[in-house]
């Protein structure tokens, strides 16, 4: 008897069980479906228009993180929102973030060296200079899209990581290094002692 009711137990949650095989399984379909589409998406070209929602959202977010003022309407709203953005259109708009910030500045980092032979701007196009300005404060990689990259747009992923590391580079020298704030510093404060010594010397070419 045990056995039997055993069986009917078994076999009446069978269809419970399957069901919820099956939801697990559509689930999956679907996180896998959506991560295509995320892939998609990140590489298509980055479009004008998207490009000044991200930075107006950028420069709102640090006009009341830094109690500064908004340098008023972005470039990249007027025109043709659907049009690429380019990618000298993306560094000018970088280095107004970078010159929107810099009265906040609490240091000055070691400079970056890089090779300019490997930057592929042209040194006579009015963006190139801002580029290497970037560069050597560390807010935009020097062997990256932006700056050594062979189209000249981007991808939305592309753009998407390069705004994301200029705020974040941002951030870093918007307050000064300390062990209790500064998560890389926080077990060194004979670092913490080194950069914040080094800070009021000035800055130079590593």
């Amino acid at each position: 008897m045990k056995a039997a009711r055993l069986l009917l137990l078994l076999f009446a949650s069978l269809p419970m069980a399957c069901g919820s095989m099956q939801e697990e399984a559509a689930k999956d379909r679907l996180q896998s479906q959506v991560r295509s589409v995320d892939a998609a998406a990140g590489s298509q070209t980055v479009t004008r228009g998207e490009a000044a929602k991200a930075l107006s959202e950028a420069e709102r977010v640090l006009s009341e993180v830094l109690r500064i003022p908004r340098p008023g309407n972005h470039p990249l709203q007027s025109g043709d929102a659907g049009q690429p953005l380019r990618r000298t259109e993306a560094i000018l708009a970088l280095k107004r973030l970078f010159d929107m910030a810099s009265p906040r500045f609490c240091f000055t980092p070691r400079f970056v060296a890089y090779e300019a032979s490997r930057l592929t701007v042209p040194p006579g196009d009015p963006s190139r200079a801002a580029l290497e300005e970037l560069i050597r404060w560390q807010c935009v990689a020097k062997l990256g899209p932006v700056a050594a990259g062979e189209r000249t747009t981007l991808t939305v992923d592309e753009f998407g990581d390069a705004l994301g590391f200029c705020l974040a580079r941002l951030a870093d020298l918007t307050h000064m290094p300390s062990t209790r704030w500064s998560p890389y510093l926080m077990d060194d404060e004979d670092v913490a002692e080194s950069i914040v010594s080094k800070s009021k010397k000035g800055s130079k070419e590593e």
